[in-house]
């Protein structure tokens, strides 16, 4: 998927998946039994990394046209900021929901997904010039 076509097709998929991100954490966190020294807390913890690599990658096509530019500083940037606000502003509103609370870790596991794919679209960009 190329051109102008993937750069909507991207910029629609990131605002979808923004927004199913925001009515999952519309609801109520339900009380599971927690396994050995706090497992399923863990894992749906790190969750958020791959959760928000996701929206980082979306949001880095929508701004490299589709896939067909590298990234710019500026666009990568734009990525890391438009990435951010909306993890910040998802702890926030969790903060509203009953069961749910807005934690610092969950921000920065978020933000550390979104540095994380940020690096490997960065790697890959290299080794296209390379090749």
């Amino acid at each position: 998927m190329r051109g102008r076509g993937a750069t909507c097709a991207y910029a629609g998929a990131s605002a979808a998946y923004t927004a199913a991100i925001f009515w999952a954490s519309s609801l109520p966190r339900i009380p599971v039994p927690d396994g050995p020294a706090g497992a399923l807390s863990l894992a749906t913890n790190l969750f958020h990394v791959p959760l928000y690599a996701t929206l980082a990658f979306l949001i880095a096509r929508t701004l490299s046209a589709g896939g067909r530019e590298a990234l710019s500083i500026r666009s990568t940037a734009a990525v890391l900021m438009l990435a951010s606000v909306s993890a910040a502003l998802d702890e926030w509103h969790q903060s509203f929901v009953p069961g749910r609370t807005a934690a610092m870790s969950d921000f920065l596991l978020d933000v550390a997904g979104v540095g994380g794919m940020l690096l490997l679209l960065s790697l890959d960009s290299r080794t296209e010039v390379d090749s």
